[in-house]
């Protein structure tokens, strides 16, 4: 995963700049170099975001169980394959060791998306997990 220079916000399904159009910089705590730059979002990129996640919750909320359980199965996933460049872009942000971020960080975002994955089971439909 390389490090963008500038780091957009990801709404309704897009990576999309600030409104605004401006970035702060990101600096790695480590170093105190720049390493990128983020969207600096205000009130205008919320109320955008939230409308988004207005529009999309209807479909989510009545979604059946197995499918809900196939997104967030892929979301672990992902993370879970690609823990290495995450486990660098965390410690690059935050200026912890690495060892650290491989060790606590990716795999606890990976275990909140397995849990949920597995309560979209549990409070869900009742659904025959061969079929995933």
């Amino acid at each position: 995963m390389a490090v963008e220079k500038y780091i957009k916000n990801y709404i309704n399904g897009a990576l999309v700049p600030a409104l605004s159009g401006q970035y702060l910089d990101n600096i790695n705590p480590a170093t105190g170099k720049v390493y990128a730059e983020f969207a600096d979002c205000n009130e205008h990129d919320l109320e955008q975001t939230v409308e988004y996640a207005e529009r999309a919750f209807p479909e989510w909320a009545v979604m059946e169980s197995e499918r809900r359980f196939r997104i967030l199965m892929r979301i672990a996933d992902v993370i879970e394959q690609n823990t290495s460049e995450y486990a660098r872009a965390e410690s690059i942000d935050t200026g912890k060791p690495l060892t650290m971020s491989l060790s606590q960080d990716v795999p606890w975002a990976q275990a909140c998306f397995s849990l949920l994955r597995n309560q979209s089971v549990s409070f869900g439909c009742p659904i025959t997990l061969s079929r995933c």
